[in-house]
């Protein structure tokens, strides 16, 4: 059964523009979900692809929308482990 192919890791530039993106659509992307509000999962969605976008407009590999989210996930487990660390050690 064959591998599938390892994608390129995300540059310093690309990790940089999803943090920043992220961050400036946070209410959108994190809200909560109402069917007459401004939050939805469509919105979600394209917000998701828009910051995608915005990540394979830098130079570096070209990411899907799941790599990029995937990216946001490991990013933000990797801050919470290193905060965790630095309070067990005061």
């Amino acid at each position: 059964m064959a591998q599938p192919k390892k994608s390129k890791k995300f540059t310093t530039e690309q990790c940089d523009v999803i943090v920043k993106n992220v961050h400036k659509n946070k209410t959108i992307l994190f809200g909560k979900h109402s069917y007459d509000g401004d939050i939805t999962k469509k919105k979600q969605n394209k917000t998701w692809e828009s910051i995608t976008m915005n990540v394979n407009s830098v130079n570096g590999p070209t990411k899907t929308v799941a790599q990029v989210k995937k990216k946001w996930s490991d990013l933000k487990r990797k801050v919470k482990k290193n905060a965790a660390k630095l309070r067990r050690e005061r």
